[in-house]
């Protein structure tokens, strides 16, 4: 309930609690951070919580405040961490008594002032609280900064934009000893390095120095949104003087979100999906995510993809499928032995001579391995409607050694018989995929827009969370590179045989 006009009139109609209840509800809410919202400020939060997220902060983030003075949260564009951290688990340390002077600084000042305001409101009209923590005003108020007397003693608000000036502020010869930096970064402040640089810079020498040094008790709180891979939030992240957590969205994609697309989003059922908060539709965060995926691994995720050194990133798509495909290869990449969060991948590079390009198609399951070569039969199948030449290569280390020979053996009983060949790595993993970079850049490569998830793997390569599908793809290309250089041996052989049918034809003509 933002709109102020509104909230200040639910609260001139909020209906007064019981005073025969009073000593043990004010107990009972300085100590339990859930108790005081539900008792008191419920008008602001779901009243049955199913977020992940808001269910850490109201269970966690006091006994964490306690044993870290900074701490940094990072959560998702929506998640209400400005409503519930910066607002309300401040106002409820004030009203404990455990803090004396509240610093809210945003990415401008109109922003913090947005905090404040609402916090004037409630300190000033909500019956409920004034009566049960007896706050009475202490000096005037404005936009910016407000004081009011907490039973008898005073404390302080006050709003900052980022950037701006906070030597030497206090408040009754008190330093600030709660500050919460809530979203201090926007599109414009992280847009160039030298800004980065600049806001990384005057946190350190001015908000990271405004609590006083014998005050061992004070608390820093970062809470906001990563929008950049080399951003204010991730350079705390990799201090170690801060408590660092992070929420992302989609705890866990769809298994089957390779099959997912714009045509179908409305009929996708998707699987194993895990949203932080279950009561959001599903159908909601697929669209955003297919509508801009950046922008969403971004505001969603905070995993802001580097698109400067993501070194596959740099590629081009293609709609339909060429006629003319001389060969398909097939890269298998098992799950076998793997950890459970990995794919069962494939992909399929179709490669034309004509156009001297590969059409990279891929997909990635989470099935059991029994299902594994059914999927394979199954794909291959509705392949050899577009080309009858497929090579189907798969990884020959450990278990694969066995997976493809199981394969081979299928594929005979279906009595499809096809080249099913192994593939041993010499080079480091690594090396292989960067060298795709060249491919895709110079569009030998061209990716199907429909391979949702290769995409994502592609955008974040080398920090993704998985590398299934290139790893699919490199071991499809290898396929290629294999028959090419058999090709050519047999080329030459066959040379060879030819000039010596020549010699002979000629020595005894």
């Amino acid at each position: 309930m933002d709109n102020l006009k509104e909230l200040k009139s639910f609260l001139k109609a909020l209906p007064a609690l019981s005073d025969k209840d009073k000593d043990k509800r004010v107990q009972k809410a300085k100590e339990d951070f859930r108790f005081f919202v539900q008792t008191y400020l419920s008008h602001h939060v779901s009243p049955s919580e199913t977020s992940l997220f808001r269910n850490y902060i109201y269970d966690h983030l006091e006994d964490l405040s306690l044993k870290h003075n900074k701490i940094l949260i990072e959560a998702y564009r929506g998640g209400a961490k400005t409503t519930l951290i910066t607002r309300l688990y401040s106002l409820w340390k004030l009203l404990r008594g455990d803090k004396r002077y509240l610093i809210i600084i945003s990415s401008t000042l109109d922003l913090a002032k947005e905090s404040i305001e609402l916090l004037s409101l409630e300190i000033q009209e909500n019956m409920r609280l004034k009566n049960d923590f007896s706050l009475t005003p202490f000096m005037s108020s404005t936009s910016e900064e407000m004081s009011f007397c907490v039973s008898g003693t005073p404390c302080k608000i006050k709003a900052f934009g980022a950037g701006k000036k906070l030597r030497g502020t206090n408040f009754l010869s008190i330093r600030p000893d709660l500050i919460v930096c809530d979203d201090i970064e926007n599109d414009e402040n992280v847009a160039s390095a030298t800004q980065r640089d600049k806001l990384y810079s005057w946190f350190n020498k001015a908000v990271l120095k405004l609590p006083a040094r014998t005050n061992p008790t004070y608390n820093i709180i970062v809470v906001g949104t990563t929008l950049h891979y080399d951003s204010l939030l991730k350079r705390i992240e990799a201090r170690s003087d801060f408590f660092f957590r992070a929420f992302p969205l989609v705890i866990n994609f769809p298994s089957n979100l390779d099959e997912l697309c714009k045509a179908n989003l409305k009929s996708f059922t998707p699987s194993d999906l895990l949203l932080d908060d279950p009561s959001i539709k599903a159908i909601d965060v697929l669209s955003d995510y297919l509508e801009d995926r950046s922008s969403f691994m971004s505001e969603f995720q905070n995993q802001p993809l580097d698109k400067e050194n993501a070194p596959l990133s740099s590629y081009s798509t293609y709609e339909i499928l060429p006629s003319l495909i001389d060969c398909i290869y097939m890269g298998i990449d098992p799950s076998l032995g793997k950890a459970r969060s990995d794919y069962f991948a494939l992909s399929f590079l179709h490669y034309s001579k004509v156009l001297k390009q590969f059409f990279w198609e891929a997909h990635g399951f989470k099935i059991t391995p029994d299902m594994m070569i059914e999927k394979i039969i199954e794909l291959t199948s509705k392949k050899l409607g577009i080309c009858k030449k497929i090579v189907i290569a798969c990884e020959i280390v450990a278990f694969q050694e066995f997976f493809k020979d199981s394969l081979k053996k299928a594929f005979y009983e279906k009595n499809l018989i096809l080249p099913i060949i192994g593939i041993k790595s010499t080079s480091h993993k690594e090396v292989r995929l960067d060298s795709l970079s060249p491919l895709l850049k110079s569009q030998t490569f061209l990716i199907d827009k429909r391979s949702t998830l290769l995409m994502q793997e592609l955008e974040t390569y080398p920090k993704c969370a998985h590398d299934d599908l290139l790893d699919s793809g490199d071991i499809a290309y290898q396929a290629f590179l294999h028959q090419k250089i058999a090709d050519y041996k047999n080329a030459k052989i066959s040379s060879k045989l030819k000039g010596r049918f020549q010699s002979i034809k000629e020595r005894y003509s």
